[in-house]
């Protein structure tokens, strides 16, 4: 997955017209994690691919709610108020995530 991930950020970078510095920049993370990134190389968590997300003004992952993964699954609803909430504060966008 990261390598699809990977080649989806690249794509929209170029169309944004935002260098892997400035990306770097604007998701608050070095250089070198966004290298890893966009080699398919990093393992992402849930709250890079959110940054990644609201830096870049686009969904980058649609949550499937008909398959568990890891014995969870998560409704493209709560998906969508953690991320908007993500936005507001980091300490406000876990307490509203929620499993089910």
């Amino acid at each position: 997955m990261s390598e699809k991930l990977a080649l989806k950020v690249r794509y929209l970078l170029r169309m944004k017209r935002i260098s892997p510095a400035e990306f770097a920049s604007r998701m608050g993370v070095s250089f070198a994690q966004v290298s890893k990134i966009l080699s398919g190389k990093e393992n992402l968590g849930f709250e890079t691919i959110c940054k990644m997300e609201r830096v870049l003004g686009n969904r980058l992952v649609d949550i499937d709610t008909t398959e568990k993964t890891e014995g969870y699954s998560i409704s493209q609803k709560t998906y969508d108020r953690w991320l908007h909430s993500y936005s507001f504060g980091r300490e406000k966008a876990f307490a509203s995530l929620s499993f089910i």
